[in-house]
């Protein structure tokens, strides 16, 4: 009985460190990400390039409601972009400024709608 419990006791904890050993392999290195994440953000800042070519000529000459249309797109391709780098896995060491960053995103977006 005693030898019963402790083989449990021993593959239990062998277990739970495998589990532990594989949740540290999930999380990319900073190159990885990078990799992953460098076309996206190129993606987008080529759209972005697309969308808002002439739109300082449109404001200067007080044509507005074209320019809003294109601040409009602008919002929705960054938040496309923002929602495809989210569901990336992120390294855990950057976690912090991640989330820092897609705050910023999300305030960008913000600005563009208004």
């Amino acid at each position: 009985m005693r030898r019963t419990i402790a083989l449990a006791t021993v593959v239990g904890l062998a277990l739970a460190l495998s589990a532990v050993g594989a949740g540290a392999e999930t999380s990319p290195t900073r190159d990885e990400y990078r990799a992953a994440a460098e076309p996206i953000c190129k993606a987008n800042t080529k759209a972005n390039e697309r969308i808002f070519s002439g739109v300082r000529q449109q404001v200067r000459e007080d044509k507005l409601r074209p320019a809003a249309a294109k601040f409009e797109k602008a919002a929705k391709a960054l938040t496309k972009a923002r929602r495809q780098l989210l569901v990336l896995p992120q390294p855990s060491a950057d976690k912090t400024r991640l989330i820092n960053w897609f705050g910023y995103m999300k305030e960008e977006v913000e600005l563009f709608k208004r």
